[in-house]
Order: C-alpha cells, then sequence, then structure tokens
C-alpha cells in the first residue's frame, strides 16, 4: 500500500513539474480575420559579430476592427534547437507614431503585441517593427567553422497572407553560397555583392521566406543550452542547477523516509502536512518549477505518515487486550 501510494504521489509531481512544457508557444500565429499585409518590407543587417538588425515595414489592411497586430518570434535557431535567438530593443510605430509594445515569452517563442488593446483600430496603417537580435551566426557544419546565417527573412510569425514582399538582407562579406525556400519550394534570390534581395507574390498566412547563407569569415562563439530550448521551461538555462535539485531532493526523500519509519507523533504528521503545502506553493508561486522537488521529495518519503496506523495483530476495534495477572 505505502509503494502504491508514493508511485501514484510521484507521477502526480512529476506531471505537475512537466506541466510547463505544454505552454510551448506557436511559431504561426492564428490567422486574423480580414486582416491582410498588402506590401511588406524588410531590411536585415548583419555585422560580423553576428547580430542582426531588422527593420519590418508592414502596410495592413485590418478590415474589420482590431486592437493592434501580434508579431510571434520563435526563439530557437532554425537550424540548432539549443541555440537562442532573443529580440532586443524591440519598438513599433503605427503611421509614424510609436505604439505600446508588450512582450510576453511563451516556452520557446516570444510574443509581441503592438498598439493599445483597449482601442481598436480598422482601415490601413503602415506598422515598422524595429528590433535587434545578438547571436545568429552559427558554424556551418560540425566540421566547417565558416560563419552560417539561417533567417526566415519573413517570418511565419505574422498571422496575415501577404500579397508581395521584398526582403533585403546585407552581410558583413560576400555569400559563399545562399539558399532560398519560400515555405516548402525553392526560390531564386539576387546577389549582390553583399547584399541578397528576395521578391514575392502573394503568400498565405504562416508561409515563412527562409535564407541560408554562409560566409567566408569564421563563425564567432556560439552559446549553446545543454539541452533544446523547448525543455528550459523546466529545466532552466545551466546544467548544474537541476542537478544539484535532483541531489537535494534525494536527500529530502532520504529524510521522509527515515521519518515514516520513527513511531508516530502528532509534529511528525504535521511536518508531513507542511511539506505537502510547500510543494503546492513551489508549483504555484516559484517562477522554476523544479524546485517543487525538494518538498515534494521529502513528502513522498513521509507520506504514510497521513495513512491509519496498522493494528496490533490480534486486536480490533472494540477489542481490548486481556489484563495481566
Amino acid at each position: 500500500m505505502r509503494s502504491v501510494l508514493r508511485g501514484a504521489a510521484a507521477l502526480l509531481l512529476v506531471g505537475l513539474v512537466l506541466l510547463p512544457l505544454l505552454r510551448t508557444g506557436d511559431p504561426v500565429p492564428e490567422a486574423l480575420r480580414g486582416a491582410t499585409v498588402t506590401d511588406y518590407r524588410a531590411a536585415y543587417e548583419l555585422d560580423g559579430r553576428g547580430t542582426l538588425s531588422a527593420a519590418e515595414t508592414l502596410r495592413v489592411s485590418l478590415g474589420a476592427p482590431r486592437a493592434g497586430l501580434v508579431r510571434v518570434f520563435d526563439l530557437a535557431d532554425p537550424g540548432d534547437g539549443r541555440v537562442r535567438r532573443l529580440p532586443s530593443e524591440v519598438t513599433v510605430t503605427r503611421d509614424g507614431q510609436v505604439e505600446e509594445v508588450a512582450l510576453e515569452r511563451t516556452g520557446s517563442t516570444l510574443v509581441v503585441r503592438a498598439g493599445d488593446h483597449d482601442r481598436e483600430l480598422g482601415g490601413e496603417h503602415v506598422y515598422v517593427l524595429r528590433w535587434r537580435m545578438p547571436g545568429v551566426l552559427v558554424p556551418a557544419s560540425e566540421t566547417d567553422d565558416r560563419a552560417r546565417l539561417r533567417l526566415d527573412a519573413l517570418p511565419a510569425g505574422w498571422g496575415m497572407p501577404v500579397l508581395r514582399s521584398r526582403l533585403s538582407v546585407d552581410l558583413p562579406g560576400r555569400p559563399e553560397a545562399v539558399t532560398c525556400r519560400v515555405g516548402d519550394r525553392a526560390c531564386r534570390p539576387r546577389i549582390g555583392g553583399a547584399g541578397v534581395v528576395v521578391t514575392t507574390g502573394r503568400l498565405d498566412a504562416g508561409t515563412p521566406v527562409r535564407l541560408d547563407a554562409v560566409l567566408g569569415s569564421r563563425s564567432p562563439e556560439v552559446e549553446r543550452l545543454p539541452w533544446p530550448l523547448r525543455v528550459t521551461p523546466v529545466l532552466g538555462d545551466r546544467w548544474w542547477p537541476p542537478l544539484l535539485v535532483l541531489v537535494l531532493a534525494a536527500l529530502a526523500a532520504w529524510a521522509g523516509v527515515r521519518l515514516a519509519s520513527r513511531p508516530r507523533v502528532r509534529r511528525a504528521r504535521l511536518v508531513v502536512l507542511g511539506a505537502v503545502l510547500a510543494t503546492g506553493l513551489a508549483l504555484v508561486l516559484a517562477p522554476w518549477s523544479l524546485l517543487a522537488l525538494v518538498p515534494g521529495g521529502l513528502a513522498l518519503g513521509s507520506l504514510p505518515l497521513l495513512l491509519p496506523a496498522p493494528s496490533t495483530a490480534g486486536e480490533g476495534p472494540g477489542r481490548q487486550a486481556p489484563a495481566a495477572t
């Protein structure tokens, strides 16, 4: 009975700790009904240190009134899930006026919400989204240390169809190889010196235009996560904190087992209830859910203390031991 109870409680605890993995964001937002990008122009500039500066200009026909726009950034490098790309200095203007910007990070995506969400707009407007992103250059392959840029020049993170687009990328040097894809189809970019230009016609909502360029220069140092980006909401960014938490959780579980093996006293049961409460608070309030394993380990180890005390052999309810003569 004790092992079954501990096993069920352990599965429940692990499931609750892993729950943030179910909240991963979708890099392709739901299409905005009635809204269309009639003209999309993006200008990217990459320096030799791997920092990308971007200006996305959209002429948008909103159709029905709506509260601003949404742009979703996929934070994982398109070719390496352990390399994070986090935009910074995000600004948005609408028809030349600065818009409110709200950032919401969900799993491996960053959602940018532009506009006053208490005020709905209709008609046609020009939005300009500017941002910077360091660390976009990676080695071309495991055996090739040339710098490589994988870029969704027209990202899937706009939930609207695009009638036409012009995408330009200024590189720190002339690329040695460039490939281009529109969705699952190949495209042909124009290359002039250190610049690459791609133009498209109509694209359905969520259709990306991806450029893959290999440069002649050596790739700068790349900071890789110890595991894929999608599991960082649970494991974090570094390898040693999860290991430390697991060691502490094992020690707490051992202490709980020792506590459960001792004679039952009221204080011991209060310790178990406190550990259960601390586990729940850690899951709800702690920014890092893995911390719940420490009080959870103590609660699991000492959980049998909450079960009814086993009756002594030969005794039952209403029976009394015979008096000594």
